[in-house]
């Protein structure tokens, strides 16, 4: 299958959308990037500020009419765009009056925080979305959406696995637990009374140092926010990895979900109901109700190292045998383009 990829696909570190292209390509597909980094910086700093903020001007026509253009020279099967804040409605029409089927892969909640007029207006135009925020489902059929694919976080198989530290990097990370996120002052709801019950709590992430006031809580931040490798020690150096949820949307699961189990670090969550389908409960996972449990499940299983380990191999084993890995994710998504293109193809036989 050819395939146009459009997404922000930065480094140093790989973001989650470049990822996604790589699944892409590892499964056997002929890929065209279109990145939007580019058209992203355009203007600078503060030039492009109300380019980025309100979504207008030339950056977006730039990166639309280009787009187009790829498409013209390339001929692909399939567009497919991620997250697709900056996609015209017109642009996205165009493209498929061409033949071409569009795919919308969107990992953020793009109604209540990312959400943009183009967006909005591109749903009903699109041959597939999919969306690992489920409590969005229903809005997105409320805005027309013709097929919608539900999934829940991925990990990338090549940096979420098992890790070999040297003895400076055991230094570095080692911890009873540890929690890795972006500051904000609601994550003191579980972070405070951890830090106050003498475990051996580490914290990174961004923000952390610079908008954390709380004197007994910046004594387990540890640094800044970590990527691509360090991400991994950061997690397979603890005891326990902590998998709290974001305070700032109705999430019930995170990409930590599944990245903290599949690099063999036992896991204790937030307990939902998408994180019980997604693990069994005391034996691939643990999860608390309240900071209470919490610190409790956290001193047990801290106290019983060889039930936290097989929790934690087991943990694992789901993450595998569930394909919650990025390239079956994307996989199960090849395969319902193929199977829809196979449709579309034989109504255009039946027809007179």
């Amino acid at each position: 299958m050819k395939i146009v990829y459009t997404g922000a696909l930065y480094t140093p570190y790989l973001s989650t959308s470049l990822m996604r292209m790589q699944a892409l390509e590892e499964l056997g597909h002929e890929v065209h990037s279109h990145c939007l980094v580019p058209y992203n910086k355009w203007g600078g700093r503060w030039g492009g500020a109300l380019f980025r903020r309100y979504l207008f001007g030339p950056p977006l026509h730039r990166y639309n009419k280009d787009l187009v253009s790829l498409v013209h020279q390339v001929k692909p099967d399939v567009l497919w765009v991620d997250k697709g804040r900056w996609l015209f409605p017109t642009t996205l029409k165009a493209i498929q009056e061409q033949g071409v089927m569009a795919v919308s892969y969107t990992p953020d909640p793009a109604f209540l925080f990312h959400q943009s007029r183009w967006f909005l207006g591109c749903i009903p135009l699109y041959d597939i979305m999919v969306t690992t925020k489920l409590y969005e489902a229903d809005l997105y059929r409320q805005h027309g959406v013709q097929r919608l694919i539900e999934q829940v976080p991925s990990f990338n198989p090549k940096l979420h696995k098992p890790q070999d530290p040297t003895s400076e990097e055991q230094k570095t990370y080692a911890c009873d637990l540890v929690f890795i996120g972006t500051y904000t002052p609601r994550r003191d709801k579980y972070l405070r009374p951890l830090a106050e019950s003498g475990l051996d709590l580490a914290i990174w992430g961004g923000q952390w140092l610079t908008s954390c006031k709380d004197p007994i809580l910046r004594r387990h931040v540890r640094g800044e926010g970590l990527s691509g490798r360090d991400y991994s020690l950061g997690i397979a150096c603890a005891k326990i990895g902590l998998g709290l949820l974001t305070p700032l949307a109705p999430d019930t699961s995170t990409t930590r979900s599944v990245e903290i189990p599949a690099i063999g670090t036992f896991m204790l969550a937030e307990r939902t109901e998408e994180h019980l389908r997604m693990f069994e409960e005391g034996t691939e996972a643990a999860f608390f109700d309240n900071a209470d449990e919490l610190i409790t499940k956290a001193r047990y299983f801290l106290a019983h190292p060889e039930k936290r380990e097989a929790i934690a191999a087991a943990g694992r084993q789901r993450s595998i045998t569930s394909g919650y890995d990025i390239n079956s994710m994307i996989a199960e998504i090849v395969q319902e383009l193929e199977a829809l293109q196979k449709e579309t193809y034989s109504q255009g036989q039946q027809s007179p």
